[in-house]
This record gives structure tokens, sequence and C-alpha cells, in this order.
């Protein structure tokens, strides 16, 4: 992640709230969190793809799958689906995420405009 960093949840977490962590402190403070370690062991995150690059020299866009699997009360079930967007920026020779956005899907943000301005970009 870049020093300013933003990383934009919406409702995968809480359907009630749209956290957007902003800054690499803030980033890092929010898994060192007490009861961020309280899922450890307990979920496991997959990421499919990417499904989609697009470079526009030291910016690029891409598109992932998001797959959430939980242990809860001794079952196991999935927590979320969904996609990640990113946004890339190189910064001394390295990729480093600058945005990521993720969204449930069926999240009314999910196709438009991101997944259509991605298309776009490709055609």
């Amino acid at each position: 992640y870049t020093d300013d960093c933003v990383i934009d949840l919406g409702r995968l977490v809480r359907p009630d709230a749209d956290p957007v962590i902003e800054g690499i402190e803030t980033v890092r403070a929010r898994y060192a969190a007490p009861g961020a370690s309280a899922r450890e062991g307990k979920s496991h995150h997959f990421a499919g793809g990417p499904l989609a690059i697009v470079i526009d020299g030291d910016e690029a866009q891409a598109v992932s799958y998001a797959l959430n699997f939980g242990l809860a009360d001794g079952t196991v079930k999935i927590g979320v689906t969904g996609f990640n967007f990113f946004h890339l920026s190189r910064r001394d020779g390295r990729w480093r995420i600058a945005r990521r956005t993720a969204r449930r899907l069926g999240d009314a943000d999910v196709l438009e405009p991101i997944v259509g301005r991605l298309l776009a970009d490709l055609a």
C-alpha cells in the first residue's frame, strides 16, 4: 500500500456503514486493534484473478473476485462474495495499492461505473 492509501470497504464488513480507511498508519492500526485477531485462523480470503489489469504509465486499474469463508459456531459460512477494485501506482519502481474498493456481489455500484469503465478501457 502507498502511504496515502484509501481502502473503501463499502458494506462488506457492516451492512449499516460504509467504512473508508485512509492512510497506511490508519490501516495498520485497524488490523492491529484489540479484537482484530479474533478471527485469526477462523477465516479464509480468496482473491481470484486479477480478472483485468489496465496499465497507463505509472498508474493501473485492476479487478479481482473476492470470496471469504469464515468459521462461526463450528460451521463454515460464506461471508462475502464480490469484487476488489484496485488503483495501483508505481512508486520507486514498485507497484503499490493506492486505493482498494471492495464491493459485494449485487451492490448497486459494482457494474457501473467501475466494471463498465474497465471494460471500456479494454475495448
